[in-house]
């Protein structure tokens, strides 16, 4: 993915303000409940902002420090494992209890999915420039 924390969290917030809303919106109105889908978008941010603290750490042991996007699949999967059962553990807070496990795996898959395809196709032909300052837009 990137080679730095800051463009990490740069390209993490621009996903989920870009692509997430916008899934998270089509979710809500599909299925009638678009609080309970931006709470979950919430949290989504929030846990990877985390997690990616600790993708640089493991980043670093690489020999190319970098990320390949088979390792951001398997992040993407980690991280939907851990938010899955967290909420099957703890009541969260703003999220409706009838949503679902399958509807959050779904709308987390789709979200992620969608933010892998455009990392790793348009938004390297787009930004050529961004792979050179660490991922960072800014």
């Amino acid at each position: 993915m990137t080679p730095t924390l800051r463009g990490r969290w740069q390209t993490r917030l621009l996903m989920s303000l870009t692509v997430g809303v916008l899934v998270s919106g089509l979710f809500g109105v599909w299925r009638d409940e678009v609080s309970t889908t931006f709470v979950w978008l919430g949290y989504m941010t929030v846990l990877g902002l985390g997690w990616d603290v600790v993708y640089i750490r493991l980043q670093a042991w690489r020999w190319d420090h970098d990320w390949p996007p088979v390792l951001y699949l398997a992040g993407a999967l980690w991280e939907m494992g851990v938010l899955a059962g967290v909420s099957q553990m703890v009541e969260l807070p703003g999220v409706a209890f009838d949503y679902g496990l399958w509807m959050l795996m779904l709308q987390y898959s789709t979200i992620g999915l969608i933010s892998f395809v455009l990392m790793f196709g348009p938004l390297r032909v787009l930004f050529p420039r961004w792979r050179f300052r660490g991922g960072q837009w800014l």
